[in-house]
């Protein structure tokens, strides 16, 4: 592996530890095998890293351009999510119309020979 290959791996590693034990409910297993990992002073670093972008990002809460931002970000998130909703409600919609006309009495879709002349 190189080393931007190790180091993204640890990075990711640390993250994902970091998401672990912060959850509301962590177990021995997992503070066991946390401690194990972070024996390797890399990854401990790694951790380190992670904690501090977490204090960091924490300290920007009340900064006033990162409200606006932060602002912007969730209303295009919900206008995507309002759009992904109606886009997932017409696909089902036009789901069940074809389910329906498939149900239908065909007779009523055929051409009667007698009807073209």
């Amino acid at each position: 592996m190189t080393a931007d290959k190790d180091l993204d791996a640890r990075r990711r590693e640390a993250a994902s530890w970091f998401a672990t034990l912060n959850q509301k409910r962590v177990t021995a297993a997992d503070v066991t095998a946390f401690s194990q990992w972070r024996r390797d002073p890399k990854n401990a670093e790694a951790y380190a890293r992670i904690e501090t972008m977490w204090e960091t990002a924490g300290s920007l809460k009340g900064d006033a351009d990162i409200a606006v931002l932060t602002k912007g970000a969730r209303a295009r998130a919900d206008a995507s999510r309002k759009t992904q909703s109606r886009l997932l409600q017409s696909a089902r919609t036009d789901r069940r119309h074809r389910r329906d006309r498939g149900r239908g009495d065909r007779r009523h879709d055929m051409v009667r020979p007698s009807a073209v002349l």
